[in-house]
This record gives structure tokens, C-alpha cells and sequence, in this order.
């Protein structure tokens, strides 16, 4: 299995749209433990330069395909908010390192 991390980085002035665009969001990709399964859902920090924001799932195995392709749609959401910047990252767990290794 792997995790994908999403991080996010929004100016403060944005975060009620941020907010409510999340909610759509949420409402259109809802969680589905059967694709992957949250471990962090979120966590946020505010910092001088702004809100910076990530989620990380465990990918279920054999749904690596369909979990990054939903992960990518709902972020893509969020493309037209001003300033909003994003990034998908796709971690190995000690599995898949120790497997890499042995090839």
C-alpha cells in the first residue's frame, strides 16, 4: 500500500472560500474507506505567508489508480480560487521500499 499526501497553501484572506469550496468538495467526493482510508483527514497551521494544509490516506491495495485520479478531480476544485496552490504525493510504505529493494 502506499499513502498519497496532499498539501495545500492558501493566503488567509481566502479561507471562508477555501472553506465553503471544501464542503462542495466533501459533498461531490466523500470519503470511501474502500479506496483508501484516511490518517490524517486534515490538518491545517497558519503561518505569516498563510494557511498551509494536508490530508494523508493509505491507499487500499490494488486502488492506487482510482484513489489518485479521485484525489486529483476534487482537488482541481479548487483551481480558480486565487492563490490557492496545491500537491499530490504519492509515499511507499515499508513494503513497497523493501520491495524496490529486492528487485
Amino acid at each position: 500500500m502506499v499513502y498519497i499526501v496532499v498539501k495545500v497553501f492558501y493566503p488567509t484572506h481566502q479561507n471562508e472560500v477555501v472553506s465553503a469550496r471544501n464542503i462542495e468538495m466533501t459533498a461531490k467526493f466523500p470519503p470511501d474507506n474502500s479506496i483508501a482510508e484516511p490518517v490524517i483527514p486534515l490538518a491545517a497551521r497558519a503561518t505569516k505567508e498563510g494557511i498551509e494544509a494536508m490530508g494523508i490516506n493509505l491507499v487500499k491495495e490494488g486502488k492506487f489508480d482510482e484513489a489518485l485520479i479521485r484525489t486529483g478531480r476534487a482537488m482541481v476544485m479548487f483551481n480558480d480560487i486565487e492563490g490557492f496552490e496545491y500537491s499530490l504525493e504519492v509515499w511507499l510504505t515499508l513494503p513497497e521500499i523493501q520491495a524496490v529493494g529486492n528487485e
